[in-house]
């Protein structure tokens, strides 16, 4: 599975962490007394394998399940021109058999067991998952790590798989005006980052992959020294190195991966200028999306300032774009704003409206940027900012109430390179933003002349064409 762009303007870029929500859907969250420990409790068992494998063990004993995630440090951004989609169409295949189990063997297993299994791509990393019993542990890691080792690529399994992946994104992204918007946005805000190629591959790409570009990609990333095994629930975690020494251990090491610290991303510069794209699709309604190159991932303090900005500004219905766009001035059906805080390259600060009927987007826009630079000239007040920076925390602490969030969350930060202490220092340094630092980073980041601007003008399907 894929990662898509928001599937309607009013509920946009759900997966960013700040406030992407509809003006309908939000309830303000209730406000405890938060912890560091409460998050990881400090008690992430590292072991490092002779083979490079990095294995992390996180115990939870409040129900007796254990969730496996293998995190491969390959993603989009590692792929070069011609290769688009390639980690995505790998991760279809790594469902397709290995010498020991058939095609589609392995969601029967795990399902079998009781189970539940998938995985996902994203431009920074690609990661398989599994949710089982906790006495089910060693299934599951002897199928990654039979997987990991052992995967068959057939030819033609590959050339019919191509073929589903291309229609996937022809259902998914060209035949979904909202998501086509969002890909033409990201290829015109990144002229350098490889953030610019869309996750699935263009569609040219993905037709032109050759079965000996999938079985390199998979020989030169899909090594052990090249991903991290996160195991979170109800664990030994003895028994559980024990287990991964068996299973995960005993994978031949094939080829040497540079580390992401040798793999660095150019900087993406700020844009001279705004830029603004028009789309004009058969649809119901219009959507606008703005976006801004975000910090640079080791600007840790803007990007939590950024995240408690992006909560005063859409994070209820109290928020002040949601509040004066949407329920006083009734311009757009649902207000959004955010940034994803884990990444390897400068995220897009992402605004989006999905516009009301005869709204011109130029009003929705100047009211939109005016409130913007409001927040900046004059900050939050300090009600406003007490609210925002306990709501913000208590997001992040509930994101990861789960196993599988804790897991995903210590592999997202692994996998972008990010020390596991940034778990914990996050909730501190949400805490720690000043009225200051919000008007600091809004002032910095979200100037209208560095603008990325895409818009979607709504037409009338023409006879015999299928409204979305």
């Amino acid at each position: 599975m894929t990662p898509t762009p928001p599937p309607s303007s009013f509920a946009p870029l759900a997966l960013l962490a700040g406030c992407l929500l509809s003006a309908a859907a939000w309830a303000e969250p209730a406000m405890p007394e938060i912890q560091a420990s409460d998050l990881t409790g400090g008690n992430i068992v590292h072991e490092h394998f002779a083979n490079g494998l990095d294995l992390l063990i996180q115990e939870d004993h409040k129900a007796p399940v254990a969730v496996v995630q293998v995190w491969y440090r390959v993603g989009a951004v590692d792929e070069p021109t011609g290769w688009t989609g390639i980690s995505h169409m790998l991760e279809h295949m790594m469902f397709k058999g290995t010498q020991k189990h058939g095609a589609g063997q392995y969601s029967r297993i795990i399902a079998g067991e009781g189970g539940s299994e998938n995985a996902f791509t994203t431009a920074d990393a690609t990661a398989y998952f599994a949710k089982v019993a906790s006495d089910r542990l060693p299934v599951v890691m002897a199928l990654e790590a039979d997987r990991m080792a052992n995967l068959l690529l057939d030819a033609e399994e590959f050339a019919k798989e191509r073929m589903v992946v291309a229609e996937e994104r022809h259902m998914r992204t060209d035949d979904n005006p909202d998501s086509l918007l969002y890909e033409q946005l990201q290829a015109a805000a990144y002229q350098v980052y490889p953030y610019h190629h869309p996750v699935i591959g263009w569609p040219g790409d993905i037709t032109g992959w050759s079965h000996e570009q999938l079985v390199d990609w998979y020989q030169r990333f899909y090594d052990p020294a090249n991903a991290t095994v996160v195991v979170v629930g109800d664990v030994d975690p003895a028994q559980t190195i024990a287990l991964a020494r068996k299973t995960f251990g005993a994978v031949a090491h094939r080829r040497d991966v540079p580390p992401l610290a040798q793999r660095p991303l150019r900087s993406e510069p700020d844009p001279m200028g705004p830029r603004d794209i028009t789309l004009h699709r058969p649809a119901q309604l219009g959507t606008v999306y703005r976006g801004w190159l975000g910090p640079e991932p080791s600007a840790r303090g803007d990007i939590d300032a950024m995240m408690v900005a992006c909560h005063i500004l859409a994070g209820g219905e109290t928020a002040r774009l949601v509040k004066k766009l949407s329920r006083e001035q009734e311009l757009a059906f649902g207000v959004g704003i955010g940034i994803s805080p884990l990444t390897r390259g400068r995220d897009l600060v992402t605004l989006s409206g999905g516009l009301r009927p005869e709204v011109d987007p130029t009003t929705f826009l100047a009211q939109a940027q005016a409130e913007i630079a409001k927040l900046g000239r004059e900050g939050p007040n300090e009600e406003e900012l007490a609210k925002a920076r306990i709501a913000v925390e208590a997001d992040e602490v509930f994101s990861r109430d789960s196993v599988f969030y804790q897991a995903m969350k210590i592999g997202q930060v692994v996998s972008i390179g990010q020390p596991l202490s940034e778990l914990d220092r996050m909730l501190s340094g949400i805490r720690a933003v000043t009225k200051q630092d919000v008007q600091r980073v809004v002032r910095r980041y979200l100037d209208p002349q560095k603008a990325i601007t895409a818009t979607l003008i709504p037409e009338m399907p023409t006879a015999g064409e299928a409204q979305p």
